[in-house]
């Protein structure tokens, strides 16, 4: 075998003990990968300079019996907003931090390390997570670019995890970690054809990820299929003592492998969300629904869940600032100060291509955490839409939810989701179908995924271009 074309912790292992594969081989072949394509998708921002180092001693590893976990020479890439003490930066796509070092890991990158995974590098994302200004466009960073679909040049690949979506569609990695504040992990998953989950928040820690909105902000796994996610998520998932979210999760956390059954949809009770999909998006959507209908799911009927308003704003303009000059403070970035960053870009052309108005606005809304409207907002918004959630699935006695495409809910509810590829149009966008359900049942939405996709099989890889 000379390439690993889709190549998944199945076939890895599977290669590794042929004798076929090794750590460094996989690390060597993406990184000539990254070099042929990546100028044209720009995806990655860096790459670890200590990658081929790590792969080595990986291998040495195993030679000598030692097999820390799945994820042993695993290669994975991160989104920038993620803090690794290593040679790479964490800039969150900014100019103004492009020189910023970590100086500790964020928690789920120690847990990454403590299973031997390869941190091959870091991806690009829609600068700030989609918090700089309100033109931008999804998936640009002035430190980074653009990055480009990957199926159809003209379409948007959605942020902010723009990049962690996007390398994963063309295979410049295994898996990749992605954030999600508002559909950030789901909605360029579904637009790069890749598998996301966004997980209940609580299951996964905040600690060392560059913030928006402590509310609604986590962490969670993407990649090209469910089986590897379910595996990621397996090591990602653990209590972290500095992140109350994630306190007392004994009984919340699993070896989330254990649900990949391929007729785990057989009797299922699924409620359909209303979509205003139309034309052959809807018609991949209901072929999916007859996918699934043949694996034994009863849809119960279609429920009107009316999308998170512009009053969720509000929670975001306060929390920003606190939460950005905390992570600035606690990492020793070279900036500490949200309007020391924004005269930074003021002073530098090339920061501002779309303005900084969300910035601004946020430097002007200060550090009120005290407001009475942010008070109200807080506990409102998100304990209002998860409990209007559960209720219904409650009443209707449903496993959980099912919608095209993404939806804000999962994140403002802090409610479990996860995207699977289901199809593409004759323009080649792709569309995928996101199950939703109660909080911790991580593991009931990768079953059905999982059951999903093993009967579909609907993902296919781009045909990847170079740059001109």
């Amino acid at each position: 075998m000379n390439s690993w074309e889709e190549c998944d912790l199945r076939t890895y292992w599977r290669l590794r003990e042929e004798k076929k594969l090794t750590s460094l081989d996989l690390c060597s072949w993406y990184l000539e990968r990254i070099a042929n394509y990546d100028s044209y998708y720009k995806s990655i921002l860096e790459i670890n300079p200590d990658a081929l180092f790590l792969a080595e001693a990986m291998d040495r590893e195993l030679e000598q019996g030692r097999k820390r976990s799945l994820l042993h020479g695993v290669p994975i890439l991160l989104k920038d907003s993620i803090s690794t003490k290593d040679l790479m930066h964490t800039s969150a796509g900014s100019l103004a931090l492009k020189d910023h070092f970590a100086k500790e890991d964020a928690f789920i990158v120690s847990r990454l390390r403590e299973a031997g995974a390869i941190l091959l590098g870091k991806t690009n994302m829609t600068e700030f997570a989609h918090y700089t200004s309100r033109t931008m466009k999804n998936g640009y960073s002035s430190r980074g670019g653009q990055v480009m679909h990957p199926y159809n040049p003209s379409s948007s690949p959605s942020g902010s995890s723009t990049g962690s979506a996007v390398a994963m569609s063309c295979n410049f990695g295994m898996l990749s970690l992605g954030t999600e504040t508002k559909g950030s992990i789901i909605w360029p998953s579904h637009n790069s054809s890749i598998v996301g989950i966004k997980p209940t928040r609580g299951l996964i820690s905040r600690t060392g990820i560059i913030p928006i909105c402590r509310a609604h902000d986590t962490a969670g796994p993407m990649a090209r299929t469910v089986e590897d996610c379910a595996y990621l998520l397996s090591v990602l998932a653990e209590e972290d003592p500095d992140d109350p979210s994630t306190w007392a999760l004994d009984d919340k956390r699993f070896d989330y492998s254990q649900f990949l059954h391929h007729y785990a949809l057989d009797g299922m009770r699924i409620g359909i969300k209303k979509t205003t999909f139309k034309g052959e998006e809807l018609a991949l959507f209901n072929e999916a629904l007859e996918t699934m209908r043949g694996l034994g799911a009863q849809f119960i009927d279609e429920y009107e869940l009316e999308e998170v308003g512009p009053e969720d704003q509000l929670v975001l303009q306060h929390e920003f600032k606190r939460s950005l000059e905390h992570y600035l403070h606690e990492s020793a970035a070279p900036y500490q100060q949200l309007d020391e960053i924004i005269a930074f870009n003021k002073q530098h052309p090339a920061a501002l291509v779309y303005g900084q108005d969300l910035l601004e606005d946020a430097l002007e809304v200060g550090d009120r955490l005290m407001d009475p409207a942010y008070l109200r907002q807080r506990t409102k918004v998100a304990r209002g839409v998860k409990e209007r959630i559960e209720r219904l699935l409650d009443e209707e006695r449903l496993d959980l939810l099912l919608f095209p495409g993404r939806s804000d809910l999962p994140s403002v509810s802090g409610l479990p989701c996860i995207v699977v590829p289901c199809g593409y149009t004759t323009e080649n966008r792709p569309l995928g179908i996101s199950f939703m359900g109660r909080a911790f049942d991580e593991g009931r939405l990768i079953a059905a995924a999982y059951s999903y996709e093993q009967a579909s099989k609907k993902r296919k890889p781009p045909v990847l271009r170079k740059e001109d």
